[in-house]
């Protein structure tokens, strides 16, 4: 299967060549580091990618497989690292995806983040910002034959002040932004989440942290465009053609926990926060008209009400051996579908790393993800499960490869998308 791919398209052969060269000369003539004065490095972070996916849209209707290859260049500034209190990072990386078969969705991807952080004595301080283009599937909607185009960005500043030896204080403000493109534009909610966490922090011991928090977070769900929909007038009960447009609206969310860091165990470190979580009610406007004379018709109310429910955020790690370490996680929080349907989600990961050598390291993960949707007869179950080899022969490059399965399941009267995938990838990455 995997020789009848690669030889199919003499473009594709053109592509493998291409890259082969660019890492072989790579090789050759690299720098491992390149300084401008004392405070300022620039590096090249590269990779290539050729992956095969037994679904490429996450369906389980007219499942499409095929082989794609990614290069993606990129670059890393630092300024000040390790040589003051202040640093500053910024990242950029230029994906190029091209498919051995289904030509029309290859796409060129860009990706920018920024970094920066601050210590005193006292105060620790970090923000930061990235942006993403997206091209992909998250298979909680159904669609065939296309993938969906979106962009991200994320604004984030957070602190801790030590107020005492024994207390501090963290505060910071996020802002994410979910904005889909292209075709889907206006067909999936666009997302704003605004997120403002407050933290008061008491040292029990040097290595334990005992935690008291809030977290305030509002959400934009963004306006659909009009579409045509089947309409009974209640007094006449003519039945005509109605343009349906859903408006956009807020919902605020707050999430009081208590909590632990730093070294739970003798062998486990991390993090916990369990506690209450409450949406707030709220009200979404779907204006209606007809669709012959455009006359508007009274317009149609929803009316979300309060939700509550258990909510826990947990990281943890635990170095079981020297060369053996397993990292845990654990998140119950509300979510929203892509079309801005309210759920709730819960999630269970777990991921363990061992050394083989000084060369050699294997991971492999589990995840187990629970959407229910809290206004429909549905819920969605989704199961994953990786293994992945890394060989890394110098400090310059790291090789690897990997296999993954999805399974996603989705029941009830108002089931969605229900898919499985199996995903079979090999990577080389270089930083110089």
């Amino acid at each position: 299967m995997f020789s009848h791919y690669l030889n199919k398209h003499r473009r594709t052969r053109e592509l493998a060549l291409i890259i082969a060269n660019l890492f072989t000369l790579c090789l050759l003539q690299a720098s491992p580091l390149i300084s401008i004065g004392d405070n300022a490095e620039i590096y090249f972070d590269g990779s290539s990618t050729a992956r095969w996916t037994s679904n490429v849209f996450l369906t389980d209707k007219n499942e499409v497989d095929d082989f794609l290859y990614l290069l993606s260049p990129g670059f890393e500034f630092n300024l000040g690292r390790d040589s003051s209190n202040a640093d500053l990072s910024i990242l950029t990386r230029y994906d190029i995806i091209r498919y051995n078969d289904l030509t029309e969705l290859d796409v060129e991807l860009l990706h920018v983040k920024l970094r920066g952080a601050y210590k005193s004595s006292r105060l620790e301080l970090t923000v930061s910002a990235s942006y993403d283009e997206q091209k992909s599937n998250s298979g909680d909607i159904q669609i065939i034959d296309d993938l969906i185009e979106s962009t991200l960005t994320n604004r984030e500043v957070k602190g801790e002040y030590q107020l005492s030896p024994k207390f501090s204080f963290g505060a910071g403000a996020n802002y994410f932004e979910t904005e889909y493109t292209g075709e889907f534009e206006g067909q999936l909610t666009d997302q704003h989440r605004a997120t403002i966490p407050l933290d008061i922090f008491y040292e029990i011991s040097p290595k334990l942290d005992l935690s008291l928090g809030y977290k305030y977070t509002d959400t934009e769900i963004g306006a659909l465009n009009p579409r045509e929909i089947s309409y009974i007038d209640p007094s006449s009960k003519d039945e005509f053609l109605i343009n349906l447009k859903s408006n956009a609206y807020n919902r605020e969310s707050h999430f009081f926990n208590i909590g632990a860091r730093g070294s739970l165990l003798p062998k486990l470190t991390g993090y916990f926060r369990l506690g209450y979580s409450k949406r707030e009610s709220g009200t979404r406007l779907d204006s209606r008209s007809k669709v012959l004379d455009g006359a508007n018709i009274d317009p149609d109310i929803i009316n979300y009400s309060e939700e509550t429910t258990l909510g826990v955020d947990a990281d943890l790690y635990w170095l079981m051996t020297p060369k053996l370490s397993t990292r845990f996680g654990l998140s119950r929080d509300f979510g929203l579908g892509s079309d801005g349907a309210p759920t709730r989600e819960s999630s269970v990961s777990t991921s363990t790393n061992l050394s083989l050598s000084n060369n050699w390291t294997a991971s492999a993960n589990l995840m187990y993800t629970q959407r229910d949707y809290t206004r429909r007869d549905r819920e969605d179950d989704k199961y994953s499960a990786g293994i992945r080899v890394f060989y890394l022969p110098n400090r310059f490059w790291q090789f690897s490869g990997g296999y993954n399965f999805t399974d996603s399941e989705s029941t009830g009267d108002d089931a969605g998308n229900s898919y499985d995938a199996h995903m079979v990838d090999f990577n080389a990455s270089l930083r110089y």
